[in-house]
């Protein structure tokens, strides 16, 4: 565990890599955020998005990690040939935090604890209320990396973190990703209005280490918020 309400700057499973963002990830969140099949589920519009958005996208992410130690994670599938391994699905290197993403392994997408927008704050209750995000590549569906990096991040969020409670949300036709949710225990409570759209709020208390949840879907669409 590290200092307390500080994530750590990577987190690893049995198959990902999760390493902080930093700014070397424009090009490869440009191509990720203009994939159609992927942002369909991520509940905005459907232009595709342009450079100077991306970057406004990846500034404002990074500044979080900045304001409030942690946030997201781009993911990285290990274990392939010339790619990193951690020692074990708890730990991994810290040199991993500042590496290039093309020496990192097949990346995957991204997933982390943010914390939620005043508005948001307001639905739940809690303006210092945060949530779990993933949103993967479209060829990475599929193969339970939601439900992976979810069961980790929730762990970052009660042991690193110190929250007794975390929520999630997405858009209300995203069954698969709602079953990821439900898989690791979170609770649907009701849809709402966000940014011109419906969607549907989850909450989890952060009980006991272990838990045991049952694991995601095999297949499907994997993404929540934005």
């Amino acid at each position: 565990m590290g200092a307390a309400g500080v994530a750590p700057d990577v987190i690893a499973t049995e198959r990902l890599v999760g390493r902080r963002l930093t700014p070397a990830d424009e090009p490869l969140f440009l191509a990720f955020h203009r994939d159609p099949r992927v942002v369909a589920w991520l509940g905005g519009g459907q232009e595709e998005i342009t450079e100077q958005e991306n970057r406004e996208w990846l500034d404002e992410k990074l500044r979080h990690w900045e304001l409030h130690g942690f946030g997201l994670y781009a993911l990285f599938e290990v274990g392939l040939p010339g790619g990193p391994r951690p020692t074990s699905h708890a730990t991994a290197s810290t040199e991993l935090a500042s590496t290039h993403p093309a020496a990192l392994g097949r990346f995957v997408g991204r997933a982390g604890i943010h914390r939620v927008d005043p508005d948001v704050g307001e639905i739940v209750g809690d303006r210092d209320a945060i949530e779990l995000m993933y949103a993967l590549a479209f060829d990475a569906w599929g193969h339970g990396f939601a439900g992976e990096i979810g069961r980790r991040l929730l762990d970052v969020a009660r042991d690193d973190l110190g929250r007794s409670e975390i929520i999630a949300d997405t858009v209300p036709d995203n069954v698969r990703s709602r079953r990821v949710m439900e898989g690791l225990g979170f609770i649907y409570e009701r849809e709402f209005w966000h940014d011109d759209h419906t969607m549907v709020l989850y909450r989890k208390a952060l009980g006991v280490a272990g838990g045991g949840e049952p694991p995601p879907p095999a297949d499907g669409r994997w993404s929540s918020t934005s």
